[in-house]
This record gives structure tokens, sequence and C-alpha cells, in this order.
């Protein structure tokens, strides 16, 4: 059976080329902003996005752990007895 403690080994350590491609882009974004607006403001929503993101991928994460384990149990179960006509 699978230890769900070794879960963490399957996840990537670094993130993917997608990710890194598209937080170069945003940063770019950031850097056309940050003249027009104030540093105080910009750093309080990236802190509340930050905040956001870590929220959705934790609920993320526990919704496909909930799937994976409906999946197993509905797996694991025999299957139903039809009687013959």
């Amino acid at each position: 059976m699978f230890d769900l403690s070794e879960l963490e080994n399957l996840l990537p350590d670094e993130p993917s080329p997608e990710y890194n491609e598209q937080l170069s882009k945003i940063n770019d974004y950031l850097v056309q902003i940050k003249p027009e607006v104030p540093a105080g403001i910009l750093e309080r929503l990236s802190t509340e996005y930050i905040r956001l993101n870590e929220i959705d991928a934790r609920e993320m994460f526990l919704s496909g752990l909930y799937l994976g384990a409906n999946l197993i149990l509905a797996l694991s179960q025999p299957p139903a007895r039809i009687p013959r006509p």
C-alpha cells in the first residue's frame, strides 16, 4: 500500500519552465507599473496575492488527494454481483 508520507517525494523541487516563463512576463509588467504606483501598495498587493495562491494551491492539493482516495476506494471494492435472468 502507498504511504502518504512519501507523497512529498513525488512533488517537483523546482518550478517548471512554463512557470518561470510566466513569472518573467509578470515581472516585466511589475517593472512598468512600479514607477506609477506607490511601493507600499504594490508590496501589500503582492503579499495578498501570494496568500491567495497559497490557499488555492492547498485547496487544489486537498481536492486531488480526496479524489485519488475515493478512486482507490472505488477500485478496491469487489465488483457488484448482477443477478442472471
